[in-house]
């Protein structure tokens, strides 16, 4: 089932430049979304030739609110399934916060693999390494826990990542699993929450089928972050399992199905109501430049007719220009002093809402919601 159809994505939207012209000359794909009879959610469209995760050309920084909620996931972890000790691979590690922490905070050997990690020899922990590479099955490395945050959705071939960690995992080795729940997304209908980047969308059903036929059986499985996101522990078992799961797969194909339906309506309507506010002279910003915001802009205002600028907390965006679009990236404390008498801000996270509130005490801060529902936001 094709679930939509969208041009001139940007394939690296968490990319940023330097100009507006560079960025308008950003590289671009397409979003060819489908979701098979197995329930399986992937973009059809995908080609990982055109996604660049060297360092330098992937920004992973987190906000303080980003970095609470990883030290909640270390927290947990360590409390109930890491054990002093432990060998550690996190496969994917980004900026390498998450096993930072972890390294500090328990007496375990952990390595870190990621291309765009930044090796710059300040992180001088005695038991955690970096290798600025992909993580395969030629790690000579036997864990005894395998971290995955947010990487299996990147990964085109996910059944064949997951039995090269299969291959190196010890027998009983966890696998700790996070990534966005698609279930979520398509509930709530959150129509930007589709990226190049993400060739797959899982949900507990997809990933427990994929998990047994590579031989993990999952013991624990949680919603986290206000449900938008699924964790998962998964233990190696000595045997590949494969059961029915013809329930949970039509319910996840009548969500597609029902998406499908509504995506267009949804997406004119709210860029009614941006029409409807750029005309009422109300300048518009978006709170959040991330991979969510990014694609908010390339949706619902391609040609920059609506929306001001984007709003980040990190002093890496700002100043810069989004892909594609060309939006420009500012402080919070320029957009105070640029915002006119009438002026209102889209956050692109809900998770953030009250606390954008607090900061902008003045400046209606308004969610996708509000728009889509029209709400009085002024």
């Amino acid at each position: 089932m094709q679930i939509f159809r969208q041009l001139n994505v940007p394939v690296n939207q968490m990319r940023y430049y330097e100009n507006e012209l560079l960025a308008k000359s950003a590289d671009t794909g397409i979003l060819d979304i489908e979701c098979d009879n197995d329930g399986f959610i992937f973009n059809k469209a995908f080609d990982a030739n055109k996604v660049d995760y060297s360092a330098g050309n992937y920004n992973v920084n987190l906000v303080s609110a980003k970095e609470y909620y990883c030290d909640q996931q270390v927290d947990w972890l360590i409390g109930k399934y890491i054990l002093p000790g432990n060998t550690i691979i996190e496969a994917g590690c980004g900026n390498g916060y998450f096993c930072k922490k972890i390294a500090k905070k328990c007496n375990c050997q952990i390595y870190g693999f990621d291309t765009s990690y930044v090796l710059n020899g300040v992180d001088n922990i005695e038991n955690l390494k970096f290798y600025q590479k992909y993580y395969n099955k030629s790690c000579e490395l036997k864990p005894d826990i395998v971290i995955c945050r947010h990487v299996i959705e990147h990964i085109s071939t996910p059944i064949e990542f997951l039995e090269d960690i299969t291959y190196n995992i010890k027998d009983g080795g966890l696998l700790f699993l996070e990534m966005p729940d698609a279930e979520w997304i398509l509930k709530n209908n959150v129509i930007y929450d589709f990226f190049y980047e993400h060739c797959s969308y899982w949900t507990l059903t997809s990933i427990a089928r994929v998990l047994m036929l590579v031989g993990f059986e999952i013991i624990e499985a949680l919603p986290e972050f206000e449900n938008q996101n699924l964790k998962i522990i998964a233990k190696k078992t000595h045997k590949k399992i494969n059961i029915n799961l013809y329930q949970n797969v039509t319910k996840i194909l009548k969500l597609c199905h029902d998406f499908r339906n509504t995506r267009k309506d949804i997406l004119d309507g709210i860029i009614l109501r941006l029409q409807e506010l750029k005309k009422s002279d109300v300048m518009i910003a978006v709170f959040g430049a991330a991979a969510k915001g990014v694609t908010f802009v390339n949706l619902f205002d391609p040609e920059k007719e609506y929306i001001s600028y984007l709003i980040d907390d990190d002093p890496e965006k700002q100043g810069m220009f989004v892909g594609v679009t060309g939006h420009r990236i500012i402080s919070p404390n320029e957009f105070k002093r640029v915002e006119g008498s009438r002026a209102v801000v889209i956050i692109m996270n809900n998770n953030y809402l009250q606390t954008k509130r607090n900061e902008f005490n003045n400046i209606p801060i308004i969610t996708f919601e509000d728009l889509y529902f029209r709400r009085n936001v002024l």
